[in-house]
């Protein structure tokens, strides 16, 4: 009997069912690495990293920087996105974590048509951003996550076709939905 309570013991403690186990979420930084997507008035897929401060539980930052490629008939156009969220962190269960959020961006985008010597239509835009994300803790250091957000861009119209680039003089508003999926580590 003590035997097969000592082989129960030490399976639960391989297994990660012991107490002893600190959850991921005790951390209080922590970086990223993700898959992100848009979808919109435009789409455009692309990947991220992000680095985490929290502080008392209470509310985190996410710094974050985001390469996208978005798709444009006759030409190529590139956008860096830095930015920041805030988010106040609560767990309903041990290993999960939901997140609301909110926070503020810039696009830095670059255009360029196919012709060599045609005039590009680089530009920035600023955004405002909401929505939710879901984290699950795996081992001490380890959580995958789900954001979705929507995302409202202030910039210029920028276009192209095969032999010019071009922004228009008014300032627009573009309403996108951002999906991010990736990996934390946490790291202190």
């Amino acid at each position: 009997m003590v035997r097969l309570f000592g082989v129960c013991a030490i399976g639960a403690v391989v297994l990660g069912l012991g107490a002893a186990q600190a959850s991921p979420f005790d951390k209080a930084t922590g970086l990223a690495a993700y898959g992100t997507g848009w979808g919109g008035d435009y789409d455009a897929l692309g990947v991220g990293g992000r680095a985490r401060l929290e502080h008392a539980e209470t509310i985190g930052l996410d710094l974050f920087a985001e390469a996208y490629d978005v798709e444009i008939p006759h030409t190529v156009r590139r956008d860096v996105v830095i930015g920041f969220d805030l988010y106040v962190p609560f767990s309903p269960l041990d290993r999960l974590r939901l997140r609301p959020m909110f926070g503020f961006c810039a696009d830095f985008s670059f255009v360029e048509p196919h012709h060599d010597e045609a005039p590009r239509a680089d530009d920035i835009a600023f955004g405002v951003h909401a929505g939710a994300g879901v984290e699950v803790g795996l081992g001490q250091r380890w959580s995958i996550f789900g954001d979705v957000q929507q995302v409202m861009w202030f910039g210029h119209d920028r276009y192209a076709s095969r032999w010019t680039g071009s922004l228009d003089g008014d300032i627009e508003l573009s309403t996108l939905t951002q999906g991010r999926l990736g990996v934390q580590v946490h790291l202190f």
